[in-house]
């Protein structure tokens, strides 16, 4: 089940919950947390390998799972992806898009909330329709406070959603060649 939480797909622990008659939402919030342990205890473990080896995926290079948000940190604004599985932070490149690899920046923008702090927005791919919510950050947020980071800022899934673009593409069949 570990491999397709990761990978966003959910099927499976839906299944499982419906074949014993329980919520599936209540067992796939359990199954997800059960594991952060041990997954923030393997990142600690894995930290300093991954700050040796140059990352450009999207997906968490210790855990699999999708990035929750991207970070803006130190004063050369560096973008990283943040874990919210196992709370891992890996730097990637500014212009392209975290799902698809697209970095074709005339199929790339931004959406800002309205009125626009400057400190948060959503990055958005024309490609495969999927977005990453970004924060402003000097410092990496704490790993237990990515959930709460994730939150904060759910009014940006809000305006990425109404555009039509999805937080995870949930397969081949959703991004264009």
């Amino acid at each position: 089940m570990l491999s397709s939480i990761a990978a966003g797909d959910y099927g499976p622990v839906a299944s499982a919950a419906h074949s014993l008659q329980l919520d599936a939402d209540l067992v796939l919030t359990l199954v997800k947390n059960t594991f952060k342990p041990a997954l923030h205890a393997w990142r600690r473990q894995l930290l300093p390998f991954l700050n040796r080896i140059p990352l450009d995926r999207g997906n968490c290079p210790v855990c699999g799972a999708v990035a929750i948000l991207g970070e803006l940190q130190d004063n050369h604004l560096a973008k990283h992806l943040r874990c919210g599985q196992c709370g891992a932070d890996w730097t990637f490149p500014r212009l392209r898009c975290s799902y698809c690899g697209n970095d074709d920046h005339h199929t790339l923008s931004l959406l800002y909330p309205d009125p626009w702090d400057g400190k948060v927005w959503v990055e958005v791919c024309d490609m495969c329709k999927g977005y990453l919510k970004v924060i402003f950050s000097f410092t990496p947020t704490p790993a237990d406070r990515l959930p709460i980071e994730d939150l904060a800022t759910l009014h940006l899934d809000y305006i990425a959603q109404v555009h039509g673009y999805k937080r995870v593409p949930i397969g081949p069949d959703d991004v264009s060649p």
